[in-house]
């Protein structure tokens, strides 16, 4: 997908979305909020998912174990408000069963807390978030290994008229992975544990009440702790456009570029395209259609192959019946395409079939390495029991593949989820 294509295609989705202007924005979540007590809101829920079975719980080539499971997740959202200052508050805590493999059972947390205070000409907001989490971090590992991730944010927006807003924002995130936290013999700690920190410079301009223009500006810092290998700097570049919820087309579309260097002369430099687009559109009320495309470089856990540019790809269409029952079908493929670093090679010690990437090949060329792609699909099918309780049955295939044998693999998993809020 070419820088133009996606300039064209985003500029034809905001004229989509301009009819819808005149409807009108969406609520605060403070007043639609489930308990209200003054200067307090809050609105609890759990959730039921993965609940059913799973073919292959390792994502193994040969021999795959099937297992059942579940995650039972309680959250809250709170809000206080006092004076012109805010608090946002989420909470969540979740446990993973498995009935056999009890090794990959655990406890998770995700909560963070945003302060902000909108007034007229300016509105500064901090904020800090925890993650405590044993999961596959991405479609590169096939393990569940257990990681935290801790952030602190900090910025200031600067409306400058009734349509136009700029601003600036500092982010640090930390993330560590467990001692023993292993995958293909190799320890991720060493491989990804970080310091990310990313600046950004960002500008707003409300075109219609529903539509709005965007553009950040990112400069990306990331040192990792044990892989200096890695380490880099760089700028981002994504102007895009946000739907509100009531719009004909709803969410958001970012599509930019990329400038990535890196410290180590060994890894080669990434210059392209990325993108950020989760876009809904609903047909008569009855028909709801989305569409998600992420593109951009993530880190790998090996050292020939530093890095990978992930494009990824999810359309989901979910028809309502009725008010009460929906169906639901969704497709999607990743594509991970690898890149190598390049290792100084002695005359004559490649042999006959000459090196990988080339003897003399600079850092700042692309040394394309391994392609893997994951494809999955599926559907499902919901009930809602009023407008708080919804029951759901999903079955998704999923299959990957690749030049290494030992990391294609398929499988099936069918399960209920249940949504209940308070």
């Amino acid at each position: 997908m070419s820088i133009r294509t996606s300039v064209v295609a985003l500029a034809l989705t905001l004229c989509a979305a301009v009819p819808a202007f005149a409807q009108d924005a969406a609520p605060d979540p403070f007043s639609t909020a489930r308990f209200r007590f003054g200067a307090v809101a809050f609105s609890p829920g759990i959730l039921v998912t993965n609940m059913g079975w799973d073919t292959n719980v390792f994502n193994e080539w040969e021999n795959p174990k099937t297992d059942f499971t579940l995650t039972l997740t309680p959250q809250t959202d709170a809000w206080l408000r006092f004076g012109p200052a805010r608090v946002k508050v989420h909470g969540s805590i979740g446990y993973v069963y498995f009935a056999d493999y009890y090794k990959e059972r655990s406890w998770n947390t995700d909560d963070s807390i945003r302060f902000e205070v909108p007034l007229i000409h300016f509105r500064p907001y901090a904020g800090y978030s925890y993650l405590y989490i044993r999961d596959r971090p991405g479609f590169e590992i096939d393990a569940r290994v257990r990681r935290q991730e801790d952030a602190m944010l900090a910025g200031l927006d600067l409306p400058l008229t009734r349509k136009t807003t700029v601003g600036g924002a500092f982010k640090r995130t930390k993330t560590d992975y467990a001692q023993g936290a292993s995958f293909n013999g190799n320890f991720l700690r060493d491989t990804f544990n970080r310091t990310t920190d990313v600046y950004t410079a960002s500008a707003r301009y409300a075109v219609t009440p529903l539509t709005t223009l965007l553009l950040d500006t990112e400069y990306v810092r990331e040192r990792f702790q044990f892989s200096p290998l890695r380490n880099s700097a760089g700028v981002r570049v994504l102007p895009g456009v946000e739907f509100k919820p009531l719009a004909l087309i709803s969410g958001t579309a970012r599509v930019g570029v990329r400038q990535l260097n890196f410290d180590s002369p060994l890894v080669p430099d990434y210059t392209g395209p990325v993108a950020s687009v989760d876009l809904g559109y609903t047909l008569l009320g009855m028909t709801r259609l989305s569409a998600r495309v992420d593109r951009d470089v993530a880190y790998s856990y090996e050292d020939l192959q530093p890095y990978y540019i992930l494009t990824g790809v999810t359309g989901t269409i979910t028809q309502r019946l009725n008010i009460t029952w929906d169906l639901q079908a969704r497709v999607g493929n990743q594509r991970l395409a690898y890149q190598r670093a390049v290792f100084p090679v002695p005359d004559g010690s490649c042999g006959a079939g000459g090196c990988p990437c080339g003897a003399g090949l600079r850092a700042s060329e692309t040394c394309a390495g391994r392609l893997d792609t994951v494809l999955f699909y599926g559907g499902g099918v919901g009930y809602r029991l009023g407008t708080d309780v919804r029951l759901g049955f999903n079955v998704d295939y999923f299959k990957r593949t690749s030049d290494t044998t030992t990391r294609r693999y398929e499988g099936l998993r069918a399960g209920s989820s249940v949504t209940y809020g308070f």
